[in-house]
């Protein structure tokens, strides 16, 4: 696993004071009996790193803020004249769970110093500020393992294609993932995808060379960097004159990244391995779904309970007994097998009538209409033209039905 190292930037006139920050990391930590060593600094401010028992060693220091920082940074940090930056390994490798935890614990160091004013990551290039950063810190909150990652899309002018790539799943011990020769009209399914990969993949995810089935219907197979780019075109994105282009001319690295490809080579002329366009296509329709992870599963079903009273308002205010909800309800009850997709199509007394759907989003045949209650809700998807909702997105779902853009 790669360190994580996370940037807070503070409004106050003196520099954060290492005796209370090495207070608060062995505070946030597991640090047993820590010993706190100087390290070497250049310019204002310090560097030191704690240590202590089988914990992860923590590197904090505090440094002018300057321009290098300022590329889309928040306007919270206009004037900010410190930078403290905590780094450590995010935690045990089988437990993803404790990834996430010790990462919120990192931006509660940087904010319980006085470094809250706005949060960068420097791996994914994400910030947080104001109501995002204090959320992420708030006790109740449940981030998504994607915190941990970002997805970039790179696309070429005189190129009809794109390079889809993470950032941050070396942290979590984890390949990078990457699709090279994406149409481009399917770049943005492409980072959903892999997006939702990602989430596999530091759950236990697959090996390189071997079939790895993701949905119900669909198989892809990761490959190496190399094997991917054996037949592209000099120049073109995610090729190896691309790559060493985007590193200042420096020979990357491909060792710590696959490629997520058809589980088979395909070619008019000479076989290659090419994106899974099958897939991408029915996850830009909306027809097909990649399965979750555990952490993923049981945060989304904390959340979909937490919900249903917002969700039970919503479809009341806005369908009948006998007429559904605008758009597409759909929503998921515990099953002998697993769970089972019901699609909404009235009202019931606490609940909604719900038919049987199948992995493609059809009713079963023969499936009878049946009353599903509220309190039996486990997850749950409401579409609409203004684009797809679900347990975390109340308050958007909320304002697309009682506010739609005129």
């Amino acid at each position: 696993m790669r360190s994580t190292a996370l940037l807070g930037w503070s409004g106050r006139s003196a520099a954060p004071d290492p005796r209370e920050v090495r207070a608060r990391i062995v505070r946030g930590s597991d640090l047993v009996e820590p010993v706190c060593e100087p390290l070497p600094h250049a310019g204002a401010g310090w560097s030191m790193l704690l240590r202590g028992g089988q914990d992860p060693p923590w590197i904090a220091w505090v440094e002018p803020s300057g321009p290098d920082h300022a590329s889309e940074a928040p306007p919270e940090i206009a004037g900010a004249p410190w930078v403290l930056g905590v780094e450590t390994l995010l935690g045990d490798p089988s437990r993803p769970e404790s990834w996430l935890e010790r990462y919120r614990s990192m931006a509660r160091v940087l904010g319980e110093c006085g470094a809250g004013e706005a949060m960068l990551d420097p791996t994914t290039g994400r910030w947080f500020a104001g109501g995002t950063l204090r959320d992420l810190c708030a006790g109740d909150a449940e981030p998504s393992l994607d915190l941990l990652w970002s997805v970039r899309v790179a696309r070429r002018a005189g190129s009809h294609l794109a390079w889809i790539a993470t950032e941050g799943l070396q942290r979590c011990g984890r390949l990078e993932l990457e699709m090279i020769e994406v149409p481009h009209e399917l770049a943005d399914a492409a980072a959903a995808t892999i997006d939702a990969l990602a989430a596999l993949l530091v759950e236990g995810g697959a090996a390189t060379g071997t079939a790895w089935q993701v949905g119900p219907r669909h198989q892809v197979a990761l490959r190496t960097v190399q094997e991917a780019i054996e037949k592209l075109a000099p120049g073109a994105p995610g090729s190896l004159e691309d790559r060493r282009r985007a590193s200042a001319g420096e020979d990357p690295s491909l060792a710590d990244r696959a490629v997520v490809c058809d589980p088979r080579p395909r070619g008019a002329w000479t076989e290659g391995w090419v994106p899974p366009v099958d897939l991408l296509r029915e996850v830009a329709a909306g027809t097909v779904a990649i399965y979750r992870g555990r952490h993923e599963r049981e945060r989304v079903r904390r959340l979909a309970a937490r919900s249903r009273e917002d969700l039970a308002r919503l479809s009341e205010r806005h369908g009948s007994a006998t007429d559904p909800p605008p758009g597409r309800l759909r929503v998921a009850i515990d099953h002998a097998e697993g769970s089972c997709w019901m699609e909404v199509v009235g009202r019931a007394a606490s609940g909604v009538l719900g038919q049987a759907i199948d992995v493609d989003g059809r009713a079963l045949s023969g499936s009878p209409a049946e009353i599903v209650p509220w309190s039996a809700v486990i997850d749950w998807e409401w579409t609409l033209p203004e684009g797809r909702f679900g347990p975390t997105d109340v308050a958007a779902l909320r304002q697309a039905l009682e506010d739609p853009p005129r």
